[in-house]
């Protein structure tokens, strides 16, 4: 198993020498069924944490990247999908979108967020997911994941992060593949 060192070599590699470090690496996956608002995050296996320290939500200019792949199959209709980021019990981005109406099957997924400190307890989002209609390749869905103004949080102690998904109807179903949370 790399150890933390390992792993912030490996991160610095992928980012052409950026000095980002990974808290968080999934190894296991997610599926999202069902009408439950759910986190994106896997439960096990994983390394790292998903805590943000003051020291994380204090610096100004520091800024925490989500980045994530997964599929979706959806049933026609499938209503909406919501999107939630949470910094402890403060949901700074809500999101809900209506999904294509024609059913989808194994449809690609990618997600993108970028969660920066602009000033003493304010966070700024900014981010999109993309969704392929078909495993082939086939209608591309964007949609802006972006906060209109500085959110309040939390910069006095520790801070759980939370990604979530929620499905208006049931017989839909996200997989979460790969997801890492990036801090700069």
């Amino acid at each position: 198993m790399a150890n933390a060192k390992d792993i912030r070599a490996i991160e610095m590699e992928e980012r052409g020498g950026a000095l980002g470090s990974a808290i968080f690496r999934n190894q296991g996956i997610r599926t999202i069924t069902g009408t439950a608002e759910t986190t994106q995050f896997p439960a096990t296996p994983f390394n790292g944490s998903l805590i943000l320290t003051p020291e994380d939500l204090s610096e100004v200019g520091r800024t925490i990247q989500i980045v994530g792949f997964g599929s979706i199959t959806t049933i026609s209709n499938p209503g909406t999908a919501t999107i939630r980021l949470k910094i402890g019990a403060v949901t700074i981005l809500l999101n809900s979108a209506t999904l294509p109406v024609t059913a989808i099957t194994d449809g690609s997924v990618r997600f993108e967020l970028w969660l920066t400190i602009t000033a003493a307890g304010k966070m700024r989002v900014s981010g999109k997911s993309t969704l392929e209609t078909t495993s082939g390749g086939g209608g591309l869905v964007v949609r802006a994941l972006n906060t209109t103004t500085d959110q309040t949080i939390t910069t006095t102690s520790n801070q759980v992060l939370d990604y979530t998904y929620q499905f208006q109807n049931a017989g839909n179903t996200l997989t979460i593949r790969d997801i890492k949370v990036i801090r700069y």
